[in-house]
């Protein structure tokens, strides 16, 4: 695991050391204390997070145009749609459709109905 020991430097910029494993940050930081006095070191393990780039689209409207709050006029889409027209029915039925047809299911009662889950 790789970890990192910031102290300030000498000439007031923070300074950030990394280090491939803990023994050679910890002597690193022994050797700041000691040799050069430096007291507000601070020792950092660092983990890797994984993560994943996705595209992200945005949509900008380029070139508005401008609304006056007198206009309150509301412009239709489309103006030639209609309504639906009814087609004319017959006073008849057409012929074949005059009496419902009963269903007869093999098993079943006389109304066509089969028992619980149809057995």
């Amino acid at each position: 695991m790789t970890h990192i020991v910031i102290h300030d430097g000498g000439d007031a910029n923070t300074q950030y050391c990394q280090f491939d494993d803990v023994e050679t940050a910890v002597s690193y930081l022994e050797e700041l204390r000691n040799t050069e006095a430096v007291e507000d070191a601070k020792l950092f393990a660092l983990d890797e997070v994984m993560f994943e780039v996705k595209q992200y689209f945005k949509v900008e409207v380029l070139d508005p145009a401008p609304v006056s709050a007198d206009d309150t006029t509301v412009t239709p889409i489309v103006e030639s749609l209609k309504t639906p027209e009814i087609l004319p029915t017959a006073e008849d039925p057409p012929v074949g459709f005059d009496e419902p047809i009963e269903a007869v299911v093999p098993g079943g009662s006389s109304d066509g109905r089969r028992g619980l889950f149809g057995r």
